[in-house]
């Protein structure tokens, strides 16, 4: 029995030892043999140059820094700050008192029982300019000034009351510089005819809704 005993813990050590040895050769994979891979780029190809059209090239770029700057429609603080420019052409052209509408370089005050008002008809119409791409968007004309910085004072009384976002426009009539204060744009112009409402409820005045042509 002994001796059995003996004979199968000589065998399991046997088996054991051998284990020891082949299965990291078994498992590292040191019998696989390595694949390459060969990749084949091709040659850069020959483009030939067309002088014509470096020559085009050429003379869009020369004509493009004869074309003079075009002064900023939009206005703000950096471009444009208040008190510079546009106060002494303010001075020689008045406008005239009459009562609060969306042309009036008169500042309005808020009032709760909101009068209906009517537009000035000598302030011309907005600039024909090229019409924007993507479908109609609608603006509130709240304002016309002669005076920028009444322009910057409407602007940011209606900012405060944060129906929508509000800028300036600059533009020429009859030689003077004037300042447009406008509301939005709009997707909807059922939108801006709310925003129209809520304004000539807050600060009594009626702005106009118009399509808005960069």
């Amino acid at each position: 029995m002994e001796q059995q005993l003996k004979q199968r813990l000589v065998g399991v050590g046997v088996i054991f030892a051998l284990a020891v040895i082949f299965l990291p050769l078994l498992l590292d994979g040191s019998g696989r043999r390595p694949e390459n891979l060969i990749v084949t780029i091709p040659p850069r190809p020959h483009i030939a140059s067309d002088i014509r059209v470096e020559t085009k090239v050429i003379e869009l770029k020369n004509e493009l820094k004869t074309i003079p700057l075009r002064k900023p429609v939009f206005i703000d603080e950096v471009n444009s700050p208040p008190g510079s420019g546009s106060e002494q052409e303010s001075a020689k052209s008045p406008a005239p008192q009459q009562k609060v509408t969306a042309q009036s370089d008169k500042l309005p005050e808020p009032s709760k029982e909101p009068a209906k008002t009517t537009v000035a008809k000598n302030d011309p119409a907005p600039v024909k300019l090229e019409p924007q791409v993507g479908g109609d968007s609608w603006i509130i004309q709240v304002g016309s000034f002669s005076s920028k910085d009444k322009a910057y004072q409407f602007r940011n009384k209606l900012r405060e009351s944060k129906l929508s976002s509000v800028f300036i426009e600059q533009y020429k009539h009859q030689g003077s510089t004037r300042f447009r204060v406008r509301m939005g744009p709009f997707i909807e112009q059922k939108k801006a005819k709310i925003i129209q409402n809520k304004v000539l409820a807050k600060y009594n005045v009626n702005g106009l809704v118009m399509r808005y042509e960069k």
